[in-house]
Protein backbone atom coordinates (compact mmCIF):
# COMPACT_ATOMS: atom_id res chain seq x y z
CA UNK A 1 0.00 0.00 0.00
CA UNK A 2 1.06 3.53 -0.77
CA UNK A 3 0.99 6.51 1.57
CA UNK A 4 -1.32 9.48 0.99
CA UNK A 5 1.58 11.68 -0.09
CA UNK A 6 2.65 9.28 -2.80
CA UNK A 7 -0.97 8.97 -4.05
CA UNK A 8 -1.32 12.73 -4.37
CA UNK A 9 2.03 12.90 -6.11
CA UNK A 10 1.02 10.20 -8.58
CA UNK A 11 -2.24 11.99 -9.41
CA UNK A 12 -0.37 15.16 -10.28
CA UNK A 13 2.45 13.60 -12.27
CA UNK A 14 0.77 10.69 -14.13
CA UNK A 15 -1.42 11.18 -17.18
CA UNK A 16 -4.12 8.77 -18.54
CA UNK A 17 -1.75 6.68 -20.66
CA UNK A 18 0.66 6.10 -17.82
CA UNK A 19 -2.22 5.25 -15.52
CA UNK A 20 -3.40 2.64 -18.03
CA UNK A 21 0.07 1.08 -18.07
CA UNK A 22 0.21 0.92 -14.30
CA UNK A 23 -3.28 -0.62 -14.12
CA UNK A 24 -2.37 -3.29 -16.67
CA UNK A 25 0.53 -4.33 -14.58
CA UNK A 26 -1.66 -4.94 -11.56
CA UNK A 27 -2.96 -8.40 -10.76
CA UNK A 28 -6.51 -7.20 -10.08
CA UNK A 29 -7.19 -6.08 -13.67
CA UNK A 30 -9.80 -8.75 -14.11
CA UNK A 31 -11.55 -7.70 -10.91
CA UNK A 32 -11.65 -4.12 -12.08
CA UNK A 33 -13.18 -5.10 -15.41
CA UNK A 34 -15.83 -7.19 -13.66
CA UNK A 35 -16.72 -4.27 -11.40
CA UNK A 36 -17.03 -1.91 -14.36
CA UNK A 37 -19.30 -4.36 -16.23
CA UNK A 38 -21.49 -4.79 -13.12
CA UNK A 39 -21.79 -1.00 -12.85
CA UNK A 40 -22.88 -0.73 -16.48
CA UNK A 41 -25.44 -3.56 -16.04
CA UNK A 42 -26.87 -1.91 -12.93
CA UNK A 43 -27.27 1.36 -14.88
CA UNK A 44 -29.22 -0.48 -17.61
CA UNK A 45 -31.47 -2.12 -15.02
CA UNK A 46 -32.06 1.23 -13.35
CA UNK A 47 -33.14 2.82 -16.61
CA UNK A 48 -35.55 -0.05 -17.38
CA UNK A 49 -37.05 0.19 -13.87
CA UNK A 50 -37.55 3.95 -14.28
CA UNK A 51 -39.35 3.42 -17.62
CA UNK A 52 -41.68 0.84 -16.01
CA UNK A 53 -42.48 3.26 -13.19
CA UNK A 54 -43.33 6.01 -15.68
CA UNK A 55 -45.59 3.66 -17.64
CA UNK A 56 -47.38 2.58 -14.46
CA UNK A 57 -47.95 6.19 -13.39
CA UNK A 58 -49.92 6.87 -16.59
CA UNK A 59 -52.56 4.25 -15.54
CA UNK A 60 -53.14 5.75 -12.10
CA UNK A 61 -55.57 8.58 -11.41
CA UNK A 62 -54.13 12.01 -10.93
CA UNK A 63 -54.14 13.40 -7.45
CA UNK A 64 -57.32 15.19 -6.38
CA UNK A 65 -58.53 16.91 -3.22
CA UNK A 66 -62.33 16.52 -3.51
CA UNK A 67 -64.87 14.13 -5.09
CA UNK A 68 -68.08 15.38 -6.75
CA UNK A 69 -71.04 12.94 -6.91
CA UNK A 70 -74.26 13.28 -8.96
CA UNK A 71 -77.30 11.65 -7.33
CA UNK A 72 -80.48 11.20 -9.37
CA UNK A 73 -83.47 12.41 -7.34
CA UNK A 74 -87.10 12.75 -8.27
CA UNK A 75 -88.48 16.33 -8.62
CA UNK A 76 -91.53 15.33 -6.58
CA UNK A 77 -89.38 14.15 -3.71
CA UNK A 78 -87.34 17.36 -3.80
CA UNK A 79 -90.45 19.46 -3.21
CA UNK A 80 -91.86 17.20 -0.51
CA UNK A 81 -88.66 16.28 1.34
CA UNK A 82 -87.70 18.34 4.43
CA UNK A 83 -85.01 20.97 3.88
CA UNK A 84 -81.98 21.14 6.10
CA UNK A 85 -81.12 24.29 8.02
CA UNK A 86 -77.92 24.76 6.06
CA UNK A 87 -79.94 25.10 2.80
CA UNK A 88 -82.17 27.89 4.11
CA UNK A 89 -81.01 31.40 3.23
CA UNK A 90 -83.01 34.02 5.21
CA UNK A 91 -82.66 37.65 4.24
CA UNK A 92 -82.17 38.80 7.80
CA UNK A 93 -80.91 37.34 11.05
CA UNK A 94 -84.23 37.93 12.84
CA UNK A 95 -87.62 37.65 11.09
CA UNK A 96 -90.04 40.53 11.15
CA UNK A 97 -93.44 40.09 12.93
CA UNK A 98 -95.16 39.82 9.52
CA UNK A 99 -92.75 37.09 8.37
CA UNK A 100 -93.07 35.21 11.66
CA UNK A 101 -96.83 34.87 11.03
CA UNK A 102 -96.28 33.01 7.76
CA UNK A 103 -96.81 29.25 7.63
CA UNK A 104 -93.75 26.98 7.37
CA UNK A 105 -94.91 25.87 3.92
CA UNK A 106 -94.72 29.42 2.56
CA UNK A 107 -91.34 29.86 4.19
CA UNK A 108 -90.15 26.72 2.38
CA UNK A 109 -91.51 28.06 -0.92
CA UNK A 110 -89.71 31.40 -0.46
CA UNK A 111 -86.36 29.73 0.22
CA UNK A 112 -84.09 29.03 -2.70
CA UNK A 113 -83.86 25.34 -3.50
CA UNK A 114 -81.16 24.18 -5.88
CA UNK A 115 -82.49 21.65 -8.36
CA UNK A 116 -80.12 18.81 -9.19
CA UNK A 117 -78.89 18.39 -12.71
CA UNK A 118 -80.48 15.80 -14.95
CA UNK A 119 -78.59 12.52 -14.60
CA UNK A 120 -78.46 9.79 -17.23
CA UNK A 121 -77.36 6.32 -16.28
CA UNK A 122 -74.35 4.91 -18.22
CA UNK A 123 -76.28 1.65 -18.67
CA UNK A 124 -78.99 3.51 -20.61
CA UNK A 125 -76.36 5.05 -22.84
CA UNK A 126 -74.88 1.61 -23.55
CA UNK A 127 -78.35 0.22 -24.29
CA UNK A 128 -79.00 3.00 -26.78
CA UNK A 129 -75.67 2.36 -28.50
CA UNK A 130 -76.40 -1.39 -28.59
CA UNK A 131 -79.84 -0.83 -30.12
CA UNK A 132 -78.31 1.39 -32.81
CA UNK A 133 -75.76 -1.30 -33.63
CA UNK A 134 -78.49 -3.94 -33.72
CA UNK A 135 -80.47 -1.91 -36.26
CA UNK A 136 -77.51 -1.63 -38.63
CA UNK A 137 -77.84 -3.59 -41.93
CA UNK A 138 -74.64 -5.55 -41.27
CA UNK A 139 -76.10 -6.94 -38.06
CA UNK A 140 -79.59 -7.42 -39.44
CA UNK A 141 -78.57 -9.46 -42.49
CA UNK A 142 -75.47 -11.15 -41.07
CA UNK A 143 -77.35 -14.48 -40.77
CA UNK A 144 -78.04 -14.48 -44.50
CA UNK A 145 -74.42 -13.71 -45.35
CA UNK A 146 -72.73 -16.11 -42.96
CA UNK A 147 -75.21 -18.98 -43.08
CA UNK A 148 -74.37 -21.94 -45.31
CA UNK A 149 -78.02 -23.00 -45.71
CA UNK A 150 -80.05 -21.93 -48.72
CA UNK A 151 -82.70 -19.32 -47.84
CA UNK A 152 -86.38 -20.22 -48.26
CA UNK A 153 -89.19 -17.85 -49.29
CA UNK A 154 -91.43 -16.37 -46.64
CA UNK A 155 -94.43 -18.60 -47.43
CA UNK A 156 -92.27 -21.71 -47.14
CA UNK A 157 -90.84 -20.54 -43.83
CA UNK A 158 -94.35 -19.84 -42.48
CA UNK A 159 -95.49 -23.31 -43.59
CA UNK A 160 -92.42 -24.86 -41.93
CA UNK A 161 -93.21 -23.04 -38.68
CA UNK A 162 -96.85 -24.17 -38.82
CA UNK A 163 -95.80 -27.78 -39.44
CA UNK A 164 -93.46 -27.73 -36.43
CA UNK A 165 -96.31 -26.45 -34.26
CA UNK A 166 -98.61 -29.11 -35.79
CA UNK A 167 -96.12 -31.83 -34.87
CA UNK A 168 -95.80 -30.55 -31.32
CA UNK A 169 -99.54 -30.28 -30.69
CA UNK A 170 -100.39 -33.60 -32.37
CA UNK A 171 -97.67 -35.48 -30.43
CA UNK A 172 -99.02 -34.08 -27.15
CA UNK A 173 -102.57 -35.16 -28.01
CA UNK A 174 -101.28 -38.53 -29.24
CA UNK A 175 -99.62 -39.25 -25.88
CA UNK A 176 -102.91 -38.46 -24.13
CA UNK A 177 -104.70 -40.81 -26.58
CA UNK A 178 -107.06 -38.01 -27.49
CA UNK A 179 -108.98 -37.75 -30.76
CA UNK A 180 -107.13 -35.16 -32.86
CA UNK A 181 -109.65 -33.03 -34.74
CA UNK A 182 -108.88 -30.12 -37.03
CA UNK A 183 -110.56 -27.58 -34.72
CA UNK A 184 -108.42 -28.66 -31.74
CA UNK A 185 -105.26 -28.53 -33.85
CA UNK A 186 -106.14 -25.12 -35.23
CA UNK A 187 -106.70 -23.70 -31.74
CA UNK A 188 -103.40 -25.04 -30.37
CA UNK A 189 -101.31 -24.02 -33.41
CA UNK A 190 -102.68 -20.48 -33.47
CA UNK A 191 -101.97 -20.04 -29.76
CA UNK A 192 -98.40 -21.29 -30.24
CA UNK A 193 -97.41 -19.43 -33.41
CA UNK A 194 -99.76 -16.40 -33.34
CA UNK A 195 -100.49 -17.16 -37.01
CA UNK A 196 -103.67 -18.24 -38.75
CA UNK A 197 -103.91 -21.95 -39.58
CA UNK A 198 -106.43 -23.01 -42.23
CA UNK A 199 -107.35 -26.15 -44.16
CA UNK A 200 -105.28 -24.80 -47.07
CA UNK A 201 -102.12 -25.07 -44.95
CA UNK A 202 -103.09 -28.62 -43.95
CA UNK A 203 -103.64 -29.55 -47.62
CA UNK A 204 -100.22 -28.10 -48.54
CA UNK A 205 -98.61 -30.10 -45.73
CA UNK A 206 -100.27 -33.21 -47.14
CA UNK A 207 -98.71 -32.41 -50.55
CA UNK A 208 -95.21 -32.07 -49.08
CA UNK A 209 -95.40 -35.14 -46.80
CA UNK A 210 -98.40 -37.27 -47.79
CA UNK A 211 -97.55 -40.23 -45.52
CA UNK A 212 -97.12 -38.36 -42.24
CA UNK A 213 -100.84 -38.19 -41.34
CA UNK A 214 -104.09 -40.04 -41.99
CA UNK A 215 -107.22 -38.01 -42.67
CA UNK A 216 -110.81 -39.17 -42.13
CA UNK A 217 -114.31 -37.74 -41.65
CA UNK A 218 -116.04 -38.86 -38.46
CA UNK A 219 -119.52 -38.01 -37.20
CA UNK A 220 -119.55 -35.50 -34.39
CA UNK A 221 -120.77 -36.96 -31.08
CA UNK A 222 -122.48 -33.69 -30.16
CA UNK A 223 -124.28 -33.09 -33.45
CA UNK A 224 -125.14 -36.28 -35.35
CA UNK A 225 -125.78 -34.43 -38.60
CA UNK A 226 -122.29 -32.80 -38.67
CA UNK A 227 -118.88 -34.33 -39.40
CA UNK A 228 -115.38 -33.64 -38.06
CA UNK A 229 -112.04 -33.95 -39.83
CA UNK A 230 -109.86 -36.30 -37.75
CA UNK A 231 -106.06 -36.26 -38.26
CA UNK A 232 -104.02 -39.24 -37.02
CA UNK A 233 -100.20 -39.10 -37.07
CA UNK A 234 -98.59 -42.04 -38.83
CA UNK A 235 -95.38 -42.98 -36.99
CA UNK A 236 -94.91 -46.22 -38.92
CA UNK A 237 -94.94 -48.62 -35.97
CA UNK A 238 -97.50 -51.22 -34.93
CA UNK A 239 -96.95 -50.91 -31.19
CA UNK A 240 -97.88 -47.35 -30.23
CA UNK A 241 -96.58 -47.67 -26.66
CA UNK A 242 -92.93 -48.18 -27.71
CA UNK A 243 -92.66 -45.02 -29.85
CA UNK A 244 -89.95 -42.48 -29.02
CA UNK A 245 -91.99 -39.37 -29.80
CA UNK A 246 -89.16 -36.89 -29.19
CA UNK A 247 -86.90 -38.56 -31.75
CA UNK A 248 -89.78 -39.12 -34.16
CA UNK A 249 -90.98 -35.50 -34.08
CA UNK A 250 -87.43 -34.16 -34.49
CA UNK A 251 -86.81 -36.40 -37.48
CA UNK A 252 -90.17 -35.53 -39.06
CA UNK A 253 -89.47 -31.80 -38.72
CA UNK A 254 -86.10 -32.20 -40.44
CA UNK A 255 -87.70 -34.27 -43.19
CA UNK A 256 -90.33 -31.61 -43.83
CA UNK A 257 -87.73 -28.82 -44.01
CA UNK A 258 -85.62 -30.87 -46.44
CA UNK A 259 -88.72 -31.59 -48.54
CA UNK A 260 -89.44 -27.86 -48.83
CA UNK A 261 -85.84 -27.27 -49.85
CA UNK A 262 -86.08 -30.00 -52.49
CA UNK A 263 -89.21 -28.39 -53.96
CA UNK A 264 -87.40 -25.05 -54.16
CA UNK A 265 -84.39 -26.72 -55.78
CA UNK A 266 -86.68 -28.10 -58.49
CA UNK A 267 -87.96 -24.57 -59.21
CA UNK A 268 -84.36 -23.33 -59.30
CA UNK A 269 -83.38 -26.11 -61.70
CA UNK A 270 -86.30 -25.23 -63.97
CA UNK A 271 -85.22 -21.56 -63.90
CA UNK A 272 -81.63 -22.46 -64.85
CA UNK A 273 -82.83 -24.59 -67.76
CA UNK A 274 -84.72 -21.60 -69.22
CA UNK A 275 -81.63 -19.36 -69.30
CA UNK A 276 -79.74 -18.64 -72.53
CA UNK A 277 -77.46 -20.56 -72.57
CA UNK A 278 -79.03 -23.02 -70.09
CA UNK A 279 -77.06 -23.94 -66.98
CA UNK A 280 -76.93 -27.57 -65.93
CA UNK A 281 -75.75 -28.28 -62.38
CA UNK A 282 -76.41 -30.99 -59.86
CA UNK A 283 -78.96 -29.73 -57.34
CA UNK A 284 -77.15 -31.44 -54.46
CA UNK A 285 -74.02 -29.34 -55.15
CA UNK A 286 -75.79 -25.95 -55.05
CA UNK A 287 -74.43 -23.65 -52.35
CA UNK A 288 -76.38 -20.49 -53.27
CA UNK A 289 -79.21 -19.50 -55.57
CA UNK A 290 -78.70 -17.77 -58.90
CA UNK A 291 -78.45 -13.97 -58.39
CA UNK A 292 -81.41 -13.32 -60.69
CA UNK A 293 -83.54 -16.10 -59.20
CA UNK A 294 -86.22 -14.37 -57.11
CA UNK A 295 -87.06 -16.74 -54.29
CA UNK A 296 -90.22 -14.90 -53.23
CA UNK A 297 -91.88 -15.28 -56.65
CA UNK A 298 -91.90 -19.08 -56.49
CA UNK A 299 -95.31 -20.65 -57.02
CA UNK A 300 -97.33 -21.80 -54.03
CA UNK A 301 -97.42 -25.47 -53.12
CA UNK A 302 -100.40 -27.14 -54.79
CA UNK A 303 -102.79 -28.32 -52.03
CA UNK A 304 -103.91 -31.95 -51.94
CA UNK A 305 -107.50 -33.09 -51.61
CA UNK A 306 -108.84 -33.55 -48.10
CA UNK A 307 -111.92 -35.66 -47.32
CA UNK A 308 -115.02 -33.44 -47.48
CA UNK A 309 -118.77 -33.84 -47.24
CA UNK A 310 -120.79 -33.42 -50.42
CA UNK A 311 -122.86 -30.35 -49.64
CA UNK A 312 -125.46 -30.78 -52.40
CA UNK A 313 -126.02 -34.48 -51.64
CA UNK A 314 -129.61 -34.98 -50.31
CA UNK A 315 -129.95 -36.72 -46.97
CA UNK A 316 -132.50 -39.58 -46.57
CA UNK A 317 -134.09 -39.24 -43.15
CA UNK A 318 -137.74 -40.26 -43.57
CA UNK A 319 -139.73 -42.59 -45.85
CA UNK A 320 -140.96 -39.60 -47.85
CA UNK A 321 -137.36 -38.69 -48.72
CA UNK A 322 -136.81 -42.28 -49.86
CA UNK A 323 -139.87 -42.19 -52.14
CA UNK A 324 -138.82 -38.85 -53.62
CA UNK A 325 -135.38 -40.26 -54.29
CA UNK A 326 -136.82 -43.32 -56.04
CA UNK A 327 -139.16 -41.14 -58.14
CA UNK A 328 -136.17 -39.04 -59.21
CA UNK A 329 -134.40 -42.19 -60.37
CA UNK A 330 -137.35 -43.10 -62.59
CA UNK A 331 -137.47 -39.59 -64.04
CA UNK A 332 -133.75 -39.37 -64.88
CA UNK A 333 -133.54 -42.90 -66.33
CA UNK A 334 -135.31 -43.12 -69.70
CA UNK A 335 -135.67 -46.90 -69.66
CA UNK A 336 -137.28 -46.95 -66.24
CA UNK A 337 -139.52 -44.07 -67.22
CA UNK A 338 -140.71 -45.89 -70.37
CA UNK A 339 -141.43 -49.15 -68.53
CA UNK A 340 -143.32 -47.24 -65.85
CA UNK A 341 -145.45 -45.50 -68.48
CA UNK A 342 -146.24 -48.79 -70.27
CA UNK A 343 -147.23 -50.40 -66.97
CA UNK A 344 -149.55 -47.50 -66.18
CA UNK A 345 -151.17 -47.75 -69.62
CA UNK A 346 -151.68 -51.50 -69.16
CA UNK A 347 -153.23 -51.02 -65.75
CA UNK A 348 -155.79 -48.57 -67.18
CA UNK A 349 -157.29 -51.29 -69.38
CA UNK A 350 -157.82 -53.62 -66.42
CA UNK A 351 -161.09 -53.54 -64.54
CA UNK A 352 -160.79 -51.74 -61.28
CA UNK A 353 -161.91 -53.59 -58.17
CA UNK A 354 -162.83 -51.56 -55.14
CA UNK A 355 -161.97 -52.88 -51.69
CA UNK A 356 -163.02 -51.35 -48.44
CA UNK A 357 -160.21 -49.07 -47.33
CA UNK A 358 -160.92 -49.21 -43.62
CA UNK A 359 -160.59 -52.98 -43.47
CA UNK A 360 -157.35 -52.90 -45.46
CA UNK A 361 -155.84 -50.27 -43.13
CA UNK A 362 -156.78 -52.23 -40.04
CA UNK A 363 -155.39 -55.44 -41.52
CA UNK A 364 -152.11 -53.69 -42.43
CA UNK A 365 -151.75 -52.24 -38.96
CA UNK A 366 -152.32 -55.64 -37.40
CA UNK A 367 -149.77 -57.26 -39.69
CA UNK A 368 -147.04 -54.64 -39.06
CA UNK A 369 -147.57 -54.43 -35.33
CA UNK A 370 -144.37 -55.01 -33.35
CA UNK A 371 -142.00 -54.47 -36.32
CA UNK A 372 -139.57 -51.54 -35.83
CA UNK A 373 -139.75 -48.60 -38.23
CA UNK A 374 -136.03 -48.78 -39.11
CA UNK A 375 -136.48 -52.33 -40.40
CA UNK A 376 -139.49 -51.29 -42.48
CA UNK A 377 -137.51 -48.39 -44.01
CA UNK A 378 -134.68 -50.76 -44.90
CA UNK A 379 -137.08 -53.20 -46.59
CA UNK A 380 -138.67 -50.35 -48.50
CA UNK A 381 -135.24 -49.12 -49.63
CA UNK A 382 -134.27 -52.59 -50.86
CA UNK A 383 -137.58 -52.94 -52.67
CA UNK A 384 -137.10 -49.78 -54.73
CA UNK A 385 -133.37 -50.13 -55.30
Amino acid sequence: EQSPSTKAKLRKELDLGEFRKIVRRKHNLKKLQEKLSSVEQSQVELKSAESKVEAAKSHYLSSFKSVDLLVDTSPVKVGSSPIKRSQLKPTALFLTPAQSMLSPRKVMMTTQITQPKEYVSPRKLLDEVGSLLAMSPSKRYSALVDSKTLPLPLKYRVLDELFKALETVSSMMFTRKEKITFNKLKRGIQQMTRKNFTELHLAQIKTVVPDFFKYALVKSPKEKSSYELVITPNYGSVNEDNIDLIEQTTQRKKTFSNALLEILKEHHKEYLSKLIPPIVIDKDKITRWHPEFDVETVEDIIPSMLPKIEINKPKIVTAKDLLDKSHALFVYNNRLNRTLSTMNNGNKNLTEKKFPTTDAKNALKGALKGIPNSFLLRVLFLFYF
